[in-house]
């Protein structure tokens, strides 16, 4: 039996899950779970380095290469190893795209690969027969001599690899794994500031004495311990004074580690916050924090802008005690999390993969956030990831929010969450007016807006107040509606809205595949004036302009990506028109009057969730607005959503969604995982999802829940056509997992993703 271990190359962003080779019996006792280590990889067995994550036992494999050395002792514990194969199993991702995503940035060094000119004159020879880029790569290697490979690729483009490997065969050039090093050791003064010109004496040599004063110089004028490659940066001999300083006692030195005891004791504790404003909701947390003392506490934000909005109330009450990490720069939360003292982290969801010795709470800030499911940047369910965190850690884990999501509500009735913080006897139940459209319509009145919600807003603008108006409508959000009773056609089998091709005119579901003819009258009432739903953003600023010419007319939607908060208090006499990234970026203490232009695009969404998701963006805004006016306009006011809303009744709501969950085994009580399929050939993204699902049919515990291949409810991404599979699950199959794995490797001219919505008993069990 050989001891093997498997790494995830550093910097490799692959879709693989990890490399194995043999330790060698002088690295036996050194080398642990998370160090990071120097292993040879590809044919020419170039020098690389690699996180260590796996150590085991295996019969002997003579053709295996050797891990070379150890470069640090552990970056990363068990606890936090296991976190993450935890996210790569359930969330489909590979390790190789995982661990590079939220370990980038800590290792202390990285084998880059240089373009080394090996034979400059027969380059230069041979460059004067080269045209295009050959010749402009050639001349760039020329000025350059030694040059990284990254550089040269983000500066010519695709074709550099190509001319880069012709190089290399002519002999003209080489490519080889250069190590560039910083130390993982930071440096503090062990002395009184007053005693630094004693320190000067024992120094003899002028030289090595004026490097002294300048080390010393610089770690009295910091408040924290210095990395050691940035304090003797410039300084020469710094090294060489920096051991002899510690040696004699005057400095101390410490190193980023692992082993530092957490304190943690007993089992997790879950707790919720909410039915309150996010201000208020964060004074809360401090009071918590400020009960609970002797641990560090972790919050973690669904967007900047939410961060942001609260940073100010921690920092007031805590001082220096608070550090902010906005994602960038992973060294800065080590450095804080091990140098600076801090005890109180604002951080994006990625710091839950960093180890924070005596974590004591974990708080999800607005964690019924859509954001903390999994997003682009974000490939998790933060809600699934942090219950297992606290778990494992067993720590105190915090839901604040305006209402529960699923996963929440499921862990509130199945015991789990104990300690819901809601005093509903404070709630401010706000002045929500739900507004029938249909009667609009009888009324001959065609706009976007109701004549109560218009009057409301002059009102406002009477009094030079300000207004603001949702509407998160989307070019592709087709649905059919009936504008006389508030019929939606529907999936008979997935309870999902049905989308409406106008190619084909044709009704399908994106889930199974379904399709119906579209109705020529309302299958409930009979009526005639059915509606293919459209009018987005773009028409409610233009009728908002002609309605009321004297009003400031701000548009807030995501294509900017700002993260800046806009504060209403500064403006005045102004409607503020945007889709829900307005309820995250527009502070609304100087809102007067709120419309929610259209509940049933929200309602109406292509997804099994577009209830929870409708009563979690109605309840944030209500909690905001307090006793403010907000109106609610719809086609169908009598939507169990609409009336539980009204009265913050979530343990009704969800009693009553839930029920449709059970039966059908959507989240929380199944899991559902969208493979999507793209390609600029629609036949071609078809009949890969076809022969997707023929591989995955052969598992066995996915059994007859296979559905598709469907066209998406969004048939077309720019130039690709998209088709999906839909699997759902109890648990996620290892074996399902391996066939997407596969996929994403083999299939060629066809793009591969999946949308796993992932049960909150995945990271319980």
């Amino acid at each position: 039996m050989t001891l093997t271990g498997g790494v995830v190359i550093d910097g490799l962003n692959i879709k693989k899950d990890l490399f194995y080779y043999k330790i060698p019996p002088f690295l036996v006792n050194k080398i642990r779970v998370g160090s990071k280590v120097s292993v040879p990889f590809g044919p020419k067995n170039m020098k690389v380095s690699a996180f260590l994550f796996t150590l085991e036992k295996k019969s002997s494999d003579s053709d295996l290469k050797e891990v070379q050395s150890v470069i640090s002792p552990p970056l990363f514990n068990e606890q936090t190893r296991d976190l993450i194969f935890f996210v790569s199993k359930k969330f489909f991702i590979p390790l190789h795209i995982f661990v590079n995503k939220v370990l980038k940035g800590l290792s202390p060094e990285i084998y880059r690969r240089f373009v080394i000119c090996t034979d400059p004159e027969k380059l230069k020879n041979a460059s004067e027969s080269f045209t295009g880029k050959k010749k402009e790569i050639a001349e760039f290697i020329l000025s350059r001599k030694i040059i990284p490979v990254s550089v040269v690729k983000k500066r010519f483009g695709s074709s550099a690899e190509r001319i880069l490997k012709l190089f290399e065969e002519e002999g003209f050039i080489d490519r080889e794994s250069v190590s560039e090093k910083y130390s993982l050791r930071y440096v503090s003064l062990n002395i009184p500031y007053e005693k630094l010109d004693q320190v000067l004496e024992d120094f003899s040599d002028k030289k090595l004495k004026s490097s002294a004063a300048a080390l010393l110089a610089r770690l009295a004028n910091s408040n924290v311990p210095l990395r050691e490659d940035s304090l003797r940066r410039g300084i020469k001999y710094g090294k060489r004074v920096i051991e002899d300083l510690i040696k004699k006692g005057f400095l101390i030195s410490r190193q980023v580690g692992t082993d530092a005891g957490d304190g943690n004791r007993g089992k997790m504790k879950l707790s919720m916050i909410c039915g309150l404003p996010l201000m208020e909701r964060s004074e809360r947390i401090i009071s918590l924090i400020e009960k609970n003392s002797n641990g560090k506490t972790l919050i973690i934000f669904p967007e900047l802008s939410v961060l942001r909005r609260v940073s100010g109330i921690y920092k007031k009450r805590f001082g220096d005690k608070v550090f902010i990490w906005h994602g960038k720069n992973k060294r800065k939360l080590i450095e804080a999390i091990y140098f600076k003292e801090k005890e109180i982290f604002l951080t994006t969801p990625f710091a839950m993969f960093v180890k924070i010795p005596n974590l004591k709470n974990l708080i999800l800030e607005n964690a019924s956030s859509r954001y903390f499911k999994k997003t682009d940047f974000t490939p998790f369910d933060s809600i699934v990831v942090s219950v297992k965190k606290a778990e494992m850690e067993h720590l105190h884990l915090v839901f604040s929010t305006s209402v529960p999501e699923e996963n929440i509500f499921y862990l509130i009735e199945n015991g789990l969450l104990t300690g819901v913080m809601c005093d509903r006897k404070r709630i401010e139940y706000p002045r929500i007016r739900i507004v029938d459209m249909r009667n609009e319509f009888k009324k001959r009145n065609y706009k976007m807006i109701s004549l109560a919600l218009q009057k409301e807003i002059k009102n406002a603008l009477k009094d030079s107040k300000n207004v603001a108006l949702l509407l998160n409508r989307k070019s592709y959000s087709t649905f059919v509606m009936c504008r006389e009773c508030g019929y939606v056609m529907k999936c008979p089998k997935c309870g999902v809205p049905l989308y409406y091709d106008k190619e084909q005119n044709v009704l399908f579901c994106h889930i199974c595949g379904y399709k119906e003819k579209p109705p020529d009258v309302c299958p409930r009432c009979g009526s005639i004036n059915i509606k293919y739903f459209s009018g987005g953003i773009q028409k409610l600023e233009e009728q908002i302009r002609k309605m009321f010419p004297d009003a400031n007319v701000v548009k807030l939607i995501s294509e900017g990506k700002s993260e800046s908060i806009i504060n209403s208090s500064e403006f005045e006499k102004t409607i503020f028109v945007g889709t829900e990234y307005l309820v995250s970026h527009l502070d609304l203490s100087d809102i007067s009057v709120f419309g929610l232009v259209s509940a049933d695009i929200f309602l109406n969404r292509f997804s099994f969730d577009a209830s929870v998701e409708t009563f979690s963006v109605i309840s944030d805004i209500a909690t905001e607005m307090g006793r403010k006016p907000f109106y609610i306009q719809t086609y169908i006011p009598e939507h169990f959503v609409l009336n539980y809303a009204r009265s913050f009744d979530f343990r009704r709501f969800f009693e009553q969604e839930f029920e449709m969950r059970k039966e059908l085994k959507y989240p929380p009580f199944g899991n559902l995982i969208v493979f999507s399929f793209l390609s600029t050939d629609k036949k071609q993204a078809e009949k890969s999802a076809e022969n997707f699902k023929k591989a995955i049919l052969t598992v066995p515990e996915n059994g007859k829940n296979v559905y598709g291949p469907s066209p998406s409810a969004i048939q077309r991404k720019g130039d690709y056509y998209v088709f999906e599979v839909t699997v759902k699950s109890d648990n996620i199959s290892p074996i399902l997992r391996s066939k997407y794995i596969k996929a994403l490797n083999t299939l060629k001219n066809v793009k591969i993703s999946v949308e796993p919505y992932i049960s909150v008993r995945e990271s319980l069990e």
